[in-house]
Protein backbone atom coordinates (compact mmCIF):
# COMPACT_ATOMS: atom_id res chain seq x y z
CA UNK A 1 0.00 0.00 0.00
CA UNK A 2 1.19 3.60 -0.61
CA UNK A 3 2.62 5.41 2.59
CA UNK A 4 1.30 8.78 1.07
CA UNK A 5 -2.07 7.58 0.21
CA UNK A 6 -2.36 5.94 3.86
CA UNK A 7 -1.61 8.71 5.57
CA UNK A 8 -4.13 10.44 3.54
CA UNK A 9 -6.42 8.49 4.30
CA UNK A 10 -6.16 8.25 7.96
CA UNK A 11 -5.93 11.80 7.82
CA UNK A 12 -3.33 12.12 10.22
CA UNK A 13 -2.29 15.82 10.37
CA UNK A 14 0.91 15.45 13.06
CA UNK A 15 1.60 18.61 14.99
CA UNK A 16 5.06 18.01 15.25
CA UNK A 17 5.58 16.71 11.61
CA UNK A 18 5.55 12.86 10.81
CA UNK A 19 8.62 11.46 12.51
CA UNK A 20 10.77 10.40 10.31
CA UNK A 21 13.25 7.32 10.02
CA UNK A 22 14.96 7.22 6.88
CA UNK A 23 18.61 4.95 8.33
CA UNK A 24 17.64 1.40 8.61
CA UNK A 25 20.89 0.50 11.13
CA UNK A 26 19.06 -1.11 13.93
CA UNK A 27 15.86 -4.11 13.61
CA UNK A 28 13.41 -3.79 16.82
CA UNK A 29 11.68 -7.06 17.62
CA UNK A 30 9.65 -8.34 20.39
CA UNK A 31 7.99 -12.05 20.74
CA UNK A 32 4.05 -12.58 21.15
CA UNK A 33 1.87 -15.82 21.39
CA UNK A 34 0.65 -17.15 18.44
CA UNK A 35 -2.71 -16.23 19.11
CA UNK A 36 -1.75 -12.96 19.02
CA UNK A 37 0.33 -12.83 16.43
CA UNK A 38 -2.28 -14.47 14.24
CA UNK A 39 -5.35 -12.22 15.12
CA UNK A 40 -2.36 -9.12 14.28
CA UNK A 41 -1.37 -10.47 11.48
CA UNK A 42 -5.15 -10.57 9.99
CA UNK A 43 -5.93 -7.27 10.94
CA UNK A 44 -2.16 -5.77 9.62
CA UNK A 45 -2.69 -7.33 5.92
CA UNK A 46 -5.68 -5.62 5.75
CA UNK A 47 -4.65 -1.78 7.05
CA UNK A 48 -1.13 -1.53 6.33
CA UNK A 49 -0.52 -4.74 3.64
CA UNK A 50 1.76 -7.06 6.07
CA UNK A 51 2.97 -6.95 9.33
CA UNK A 52 6.44 -6.11 9.13
CA UNK A 53 5.28 -2.70 7.77
CA UNK A 54 2.12 -2.62 10.25
CA UNK A 55 4.89 -2.59 13.27
CA UNK A 56 6.79 0.17 11.48
CA UNK A 57 4.08 2.08 10.43
CA UNK A 58 2.49 2.18 14.28
CA UNK A 59 5.93 2.61 16.08
CA UNK A 60 6.13 5.90 13.77
CA UNK A 61 2.96 7.19 14.79
CA UNK A 62 3.62 6.57 18.42
CA UNK A 63 7.25 8.63 17.72
CA UNK A 64 4.95 11.18 16.18
CA UNK A 65 3.03 12.06 19.21
CA UNK A 66 6.22 13.12 21.34
CA UNK A 67 7.82 16.02 20.75
CA UNK A 68 11.51 15.21 19.99
CA UNK A 69 12.67 18.73 19.65
CA UNK A 70 11.87 22.57 19.99
CA UNK A 71 9.88 23.93 16.75
CA UNK A 72 7.36 24.94 15.59
CA UNK A 73 3.96 23.58 14.69
CA UNK A 74 2.39 21.95 11.74
CA UNK A 75 -0.79 24.65 12.96
CA UNK A 76 -2.07 28.34 13.32
CA UNK A 77 -4.33 29.38 15.69
CA UNK A 78 -6.57 32.95 15.71
CA UNK A 79 -6.37 34.89 18.51
CA UNK A 80 -8.56 37.75 19.45
CA UNK A 81 -6.89 40.13 22.29
CA UNK A 82 -9.26 42.67 23.78
CA UNK A 83 -7.66 46.50 24.52
CA UNK A 84 -8.71 48.97 27.54
CA UNK A 85 -10.75 51.53 26.12
CA UNK A 86 -8.73 54.43 27.57
CA UNK A 87 -5.10 53.39 26.92
CA UNK A 88 -3.32 56.25 28.36
CA UNK A 89 -4.10 55.18 32.07
CA UNK A 90 -2.29 52.04 31.99
CA UNK A 91 1.27 50.57 31.47
CA UNK A 92 -0.26 47.35 29.57
CA UNK A 93 -3.08 48.34 27.29
CA UNK A 94 -4.12 44.59 26.90
CA UNK A 95 -6.54 43.57 28.87
CA UNK A 96 -6.25 40.32 31.34
CA UNK A 97 -5.12 37.37 29.37
CA UNK A 98 -7.59 34.95 30.84
CA UNK A 99 -10.46 37.27 28.75
CA UNK A 100 -8.27 36.55 25.50
CA UNK A 101 -10.46 34.50 23.18
CA UNK A 102 -9.15 31.60 21.10
CA UNK A 103 -11.24 31.60 17.52
CA UNK A 104 -10.07 28.77 15.75
CA UNK A 105 -7.55 27.06 14.10
CA UNK A 106 -6.21 27.77 10.38
CA UNK A 107 -3.97 25.60 8.56
CA UNK A 108 -0.87 27.73 7.55
CA UNK A 109 1.63 29.04 4.78
CA UNK A 110 4.34 26.30 4.17
CA UNK A 111 6.88 27.30 6.94
CA UNK A 112 10.50 26.25 8.30
CA UNK A 113 9.60 24.50 11.35
CA UNK A 114 13.03 24.84 13.27
CA UNK A 115 13.09 28.53 12.31
CA UNK A 116 13.17 30.19 14.90
CA UNK A 117 11.61 33.44 13.73
CA UNK A 118 8.75 31.83 13.77
CA UNK A 119 8.02 33.36 17.22
CA UNK A 120 7.61 36.57 15.90
CA UNK A 121 4.32 37.41 14.61
CA UNK A 122 4.78 39.12 11.28
CA UNK A 123 3.19 42.36 11.15
CA UNK A 124 0.57 41.38 8.79
CA UNK A 125 -0.30 38.87 11.28
CA UNK A 126 -1.32 41.50 13.89
CA UNK A 127 -4.60 43.03 12.39
CA UNK A 128 -6.09 46.11 14.01
CA UNK A 129 -10.04 46.53 13.10
CA UNK A 130 -10.58 49.74 14.72
CA UNK A 131 -10.39 52.13 11.56
CA UNK A 132 -10.84 49.22 9.07
CA UNK A 133 -11.51 50.39 5.65
CA UNK A 134 -13.84 48.16 3.64
CA UNK A 135 -13.10 49.32 0.41
CA UNK A 136 -14.31 46.23 -0.86
CA UNK A 137 -16.22 42.99 -1.16
CA UNK A 138 -13.05 40.81 -0.33
CA UNK A 139 -12.97 43.09 2.54
CA UNK A 140 -16.18 43.02 4.18
CA UNK A 141 -16.72 39.66 3.73
CA UNK A 142 -13.25 39.65 5.57
CA UNK A 143 -14.82 41.76 8.24
CA UNK A 144 -17.86 40.34 8.55
CA UNK A 145 -16.44 37.00 9.47
CA UNK A 146 -14.89 37.83 11.70
CA UNK A 147 -16.84 40.37 13.60
CA UNK A 148 -19.38 37.35 13.73
CA UNK A 149 -16.40 35.03 15.06
CA UNK A 150 -15.92 37.06 17.88
CA UNK A 151 -19.95 37.81 19.01
CA UNK A 152 -19.92 34.04 19.05
CA UNK A 153 -16.98 33.51 21.43
CA UNK A 154 -17.44 36.79 23.61
CA UNK A 155 -18.61 39.78 24.78
CA UNK A 156 -16.78 42.06 23.08
CA UNK A 157 -17.20 43.55 19.76
CA UNK A 158 -14.22 43.47 16.63
CA UNK A 159 -13.15 46.85 17.24
CA UNK A 160 -12.34 46.48 20.98
CA UNK A 161 -9.72 44.43 20.08
CA UNK A 162 -6.65 42.75 17.65
CA UNK A 163 -6.86 39.75 16.17
CA UNK A 164 -2.96 37.68 16.22
CA UNK A 165 -2.27 34.66 13.67
CA UNK A 166 0.32 32.73 15.70
CA UNK A 167 2.21 29.56 14.73
CA UNK A 168 2.36 27.50 18.26
CA UNK A 169 5.67 26.54 19.38
CA UNK A 170 7.52 24.97 22.07
CA UNK A 171 10.52 26.64 22.56
CA UNK A 172 9.84 26.91 26.03
CA UNK A 173 10.11 23.27 27.04
CA UNK A 174 12.31 21.73 28.81
CA UNK A 175 14.43 18.41 27.48
CA UNK A 176 13.31 15.12 29.72
CA UNK A 177 14.80 12.25 29.02
CA UNK A 178 15.07 13.23 25.47
CA UNK A 179 11.57 14.02 25.20
CA UNK A 180 10.39 17.66 25.30
CA UNK A 181 7.61 19.18 27.30
CA UNK A 182 6.65 21.45 30.14
CA UNK A 183 6.58 18.78 33.16
CA UNK A 184 8.52 15.92 33.81
CA UNK A 185 4.96 13.60 34.60
CA UNK A 186 3.37 14.63 31.65
CA UNK A 187 5.34 15.24 28.19
CA UNK A 188 2.09 16.18 26.33
CA UNK A 189 2.09 19.44 28.11
CA UNK A 190 3.93 21.95 26.05
CA UNK A 191 4.83 25.89 26.73
CA UNK A 192 5.01 28.09 23.55
CA UNK A 193 6.15 31.50 23.20
CA UNK A 194 4.68 34.33 21.19
CA UNK A 195 6.51 37.59 20.46
CA UNK A 196 3.99 40.39 18.55
CA UNK A 197 4.61 44.24 18.06
CA UNK A 198 2.03 46.74 18.70
CA UNK A 199 1.94 50.28 17.98
CA UNK A 200 5.76 50.46 18.70
CA UNK A 201 6.14 48.00 21.33
CA UNK A 202 6.87 44.24 21.58
CA UNK A 203 4.83 41.89 23.91
CA UNK A 204 5.72 38.67 24.94
CA UNK A 205 3.04 36.06 25.38
CA UNK A 206 3.48 32.15 26.96
CA UNK A 207 0.84 29.78 25.74
CA UNK A 208 0.89 26.63 27.61
CA UNK A 209 -1.16 23.99 25.71
CA UNK A 210 -1.55 20.01 25.26
CA UNK A 211 -1.40 17.36 22.54
CA UNK A 212 -3.75 14.81 22.95
CA UNK A 213 -3.72 11.27 20.86
CA UNK A 214 -5.37 12.69 18.20
CA UNK A 215 -2.74 15.23 17.74
CA UNK A 216 -5.05 17.72 18.56
CA UNK A 217 -3.85 20.97 20.74
CA UNK A 218 -6.01 21.97 23.44
CA UNK A 219 -4.69 25.72 24.73
CA UNK A 220 -4.76 26.73 28.41
CA UNK A 221 -5.14 30.80 29.72
CA UNK A 222 -2.22 32.75 27.71
CA UNK A 223 -0.37 35.36 30.25
CA UNK A 224 1.09 38.31 28.99
CA UNK A 225 4.85 38.66 30.68
CA UNK A 226 8.09 40.87 30.35
CA UNK A 227 11.04 40.84 28.45
CA UNK A 228 12.63 39.83 30.93
CA UNK A 229 10.24 37.12 32.46
CA UNK A 230 10.57 35.32 28.77
CA UNK A 231 14.38 36.07 29.02
CA UNK A 232 14.29 33.63 32.08
CA UNK A 233 11.81 31.26 31.50
CA UNK A 234 14.17 30.68 28.60
CA UNK A 235 17.51 30.27 30.54
CA UNK A 236 15.59 28.11 33.17
CA UNK A 237 14.85 25.55 30.28
CA UNK A 238 18.38 25.77 28.79
CA UNK A 239 16.82 27.24 25.26
CA UNK A 240 20.21 29.59 25.23
CA UNK A 241 19.44 30.38 21.24
CA UNK A 242 15.75 31.74 22.38
CA UNK A 243 17.03 33.88 25.12
CA UNK A 244 19.26 35.49 22.84
CA UNK A 245 16.22 36.15 20.53
CA UNK A 246 14.68 37.48 22.85
CA UNK A 247 17.37 39.67 24.27
CA UNK A 248 17.81 40.93 20.83
CA UNK A 249 14.30 42.56 21.00
CA UNK A 250 16.27 45.29 24.03
CA UNK A 251 17.10 48.38 23.07
CA UNK A 252 20.24 49.90 25.10
CA UNK A 253 19.74 46.72 27.95
CA UNK A 254 20.70 43.58 28.28
CA UNK A 255 19.17 40.89 29.35
CA UNK A 256 22.58 38.60 29.18
CA UNK A 257 24.98 41.11 30.36
CA UNK A 258 23.01 41.51 33.31
CA UNK A 259 23.07 37.62 33.96
CA UNK A 260 26.89 37.51 33.08
CA UNK A 261 27.28 40.99 36.09
CA UNK A 262 25.58 39.25 38.41
CA UNK A 263 27.62 35.92 38.00
CA UNK A 264 31.00 37.82 38.01
CA UNK A 265 29.61 39.89 40.97
CA UNK A 266 28.91 36.04 42.93
CA UNK A 267 31.95 35.28 41.57
CA UNK A 268 33.75 38.05 43.63
CA UNK A 269 31.84 37.48 46.36
CA UNK A 270 32.66 33.63 46.45
CA UNK A 271 36.57 34.72 46.27
CA UNK A 272 36.26 36.47 49.03
CA UNK A 273 34.52 33.99 51.56
CA UNK A 274 37.30 31.57 50.23
CA UNK A 275 40.18 34.40 51.18
CA UNK A 276 38.79 34.42 54.68
CA UNK A 277 38.34 31.02 55.08
CA UNK A 278 41.96 30.37 54.46
CA UNK A 279 43.31 33.22 56.77
CA UNK A 280 40.59 31.43 59.44
CA UNK A 281 42.49 28.24 58.64
CA UNK A 282 46.04 29.08 58.31
CA UNK A 283 45.59 30.17 62.36
CA UNK A 284 44.55 26.86 63.23
CA UNK A 285 47.23 25.76 61.10
CA UNK A 286 50.09 28.24 62.95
Amino acid sequence: MDENKFFDRLGKNYVFGRFEDDKKEKTLSFRVSKETHDLFETHAKSQYGDVSNALKEIFLDYMSSFAFRRQSFNKMIRIFVPIFKDEDDVDNPFLPFDDFHILGFLNPDRIDMLDLNTIKVPNYGVRDYRNYDISNEMREDEYNDLSHWIHKSSRYDLEEGIVIDWVPNNYLDKNIDGIYGEYEKDKTNHLGLLIFEWDGEYYYIMIPFHVDDSYDLKLFSPYLVSNEVAFKNAMDCGNLELAKYIDSFNEGTSNIEHDKQLLRDKRENLLHQLDEIDEKLSRYES
